[in-house]
């Protein structure tokens, strides 16, 4: 027979606790292609952004999503990419194809979010569109998007390259 004891009410408040922020992490993911599409709007050199997968590789939803994982997967066989940067592909929460201007050359921006925007999702945004990059040999941009971010956080995101979304 085991002996188990019941949870305590520090126990029971930090259970609820992961599991607002997990609900809060899932709120922002589903959000996230939306806000990333009007981040495209606002600047002036992006144009027919279209979002290719609002969920990440993970969640292979339509034509588009597919069209995108085998277009990776090719690169992973000729060797254009290696298995992690294939693997770094699969962090990315939204990705999206837009076109450069003015001379309309493809682009990709991928994005990363958590309610806290850490370190650790900074350098996942930028990892995910380095191996963009490496895939179709086109530019990536990297956003990190989430509800909060300290300011050391905020230079270093500066520092290597990642736009930050602030969501609301």
């Amino acid at each position: 027979m085991t002996n188990t004891t019941p949870p305590t009410q520090t126990d029971s408040l930090q259970s609820l606790n992961d599991h607002l922020t997990s609900l809060e992490n899932s709120l922002l993911r589903e959000k996230l292609p939306e806000d990333m599409m009007a981040y495209c709007f606002m600047r002036s050199d992006v144009r027919r952004p279209r979002v290719m997968t609002g969920g990440g590789l993970r969640y292979v939803k339509d034509e588009l999503h597919s069209e995108l994982l085998y277009a990776v997967e090719d690169a992973v066989e000729a060797g254009i990419i290696t298995d992690t940067q294939y693997g770094q592909l699969f962090e990315a929460d939204a990705i999206i194809r837009a076109r450069r201007k003015p001379d309309m050359a493809q682009i990709w921006i991928t994005g990363v979010t958590l309610t806290e925007i850490s370190r650790d999702v900074i350098d996942r945004a930028r990892q995910s569109a380095d191996a963009l990059t490496a895939a179709f040999g086109e530019p990536a941009f990297p956003v990190a998007a989430g509800w909060r971010i300290t300011p050391a956080e905020t230079q270093y995101a500066q520092s290597i390259g990642v736009h930050i979304i602030i969501m609301e």
